[in-house]
């Protein structure tokens, strides 16, 4: 009995079709008996917990191990959340306390406890004085705000100071911990012109499942694509993927020379939110000082150069920014990227593919962070 040649392509495409199904589930089944991608959620998923006032903050209580071919530490999280002492909110008798406040620099989760730039200062500074880490990955500018009227105020500091890092500008005008990831929302302050503040997205939602963490197959074929200009420019035209955080990261354009809207908006608010920090520091009789962390490729020409970025890009732009705000604010303010610079002459201070510093960038912060403090505060 012989089938019309329609019947047979539908039976050819039905066999096809199984095919490739049964394909993508044996490549799903692999990927994640082979933990695909879980490295790339290890700080958020492992080490830190959904909070609705915060969007996420570390883990109580808890301790685990942080490995990869470069780097092992032990990361212990007191009943507070913070890694080293447990700290009482009263601040012993004739001790000068310092609060730091900042990102993954300052979470320092690549670099065991006492080699933290905190740890370093508290080590140089003497008994009389007491160094507490408030970092934690992911954080902008807003976040440590937050951070600082719910629990850092409470310590009773002398002196707080905010590290500062160029994907900061980005995440204070965003709702989400990435453009490319949804699943993660952090609170977002709104500003009406005038300098005055509005919190919104709060409670933060709580995380949500994505394709991408639904799908290991789906997340390897993103990974390819963001990472092959041609077939990023592909998609592009077929109109599944933009131009945002696919090849430079959604945090770049910070260094264009011309702020597009976007930035313009989210450094004003940035600017917005140093002034609201000082101000809380002011008010209390605290000092309030401004820590700039310039990434690795700011203090390598030759990385610069070879990451073949727009002509328009600027390596000096957002410290230039930085500290023009800074000036206006009235915020002291450091740059330490010469003394970078200079220092790595003497052997490398970030990981060769993390790009955070290792011990020995932290211990190079904490000098000179130490350097002020003595000069102002003894």
């Amino acid at each position: 009995m012989r089938h019309s040649p329609a019947l047979r392509f539908l039976a050819y495409a039905l066999l096809l079709l199984v095919s490739v199904l049964v394909a993508l589930a044996a490549a799903e089944v692999a990927l994640r008996l082979a933990h695909y991608g879980e490295a790339n959620l290890i700080h958020l998923e492992k080490f830190v917990e959904y909070d609705p006032g915060l969007g996420w903050r570390h883990k109580r209580n808890f301790s685990s191990e942080f490995v990869n071919d470069e780097t092992h530490a032990t990361l212990q999280f007191n009943a507070d959340g913070w890694r080293g002492p447990l700290r009482s909110f009263s601040k012993p008798p004739a001790v000068t306390r310092i609060l730091v406040l900042g990102g993954s620099f300052v979470d320092g989760y690549s670099v065991p406890t006492e080699e933290r730039l905190t740890a370093v200062m508290e080590a140089n500074l003497g008994p009389k004085f007491e160094v507490i880490n408030l970092g934690v990955v992911g954080y902008g500018t807003d976040q440590a705000l937050l951070l600082l009227e719910q629990q850092g105020l409470k310590y009773q500091p002398d002196l707080i100071v905010l590290a500062f890092s160029y994907n900061d500008v980005w995440r204070n005008g965003s709702r989400y911990f990435a453009n490319t990831n949804h699943r993660v929302q952090k609170p977002l302050f709104v500003a009406d012109g005038n300098g005055n503040l509005r919190l919104t997205n709060v409670p933060v939602p709580p995380p949500r499942p994505t394709v991408e963490d639904r799908f290991k197959v789906y997340s390897l074929m993103r990974t390819v694509v963001k990472g092959n200009p041609l077939l990023h420019g592909m998609a592009m035209k077929a109109g599944m993927a933009d131009t945002t955080g696919f090849i430079w990261g959604e945090e770049f354009p910070v260094y264009r020379k011309t702020e597009n809207a976007t930035f313009a908006q989210s450094w004003a608010l940035t600017q917005d939110l140093l002034r609201a920090m000082r101000q809380e520091a002011q008010q209390r009789g605290i000092g309030f000082m401004v820590f700039y962390i310039p990434p690795r490729i700011e203090l390598s020409s030759e990385e610069w150069n070879n990451a073949h970025l727009p002509p328009d890009y600027d390596p000096a732009k957002v410290a230039g920014r930085l500290a023009a705000i800074c000036q206006a604010e009235g915020i002291p303010y450091i740059d330490p990227s010469a003394r970078y610079k200079e220092a790595a002459k003497q052997g490398p201070l970030f990981y060769s593919r993390d790009t955070h510093w290792n011990p020995a960038g932290h211990r190079l912060a904490g000098d000179i962070l130490t350097e002020y403090v003595r000069e102002n505060y003894q």
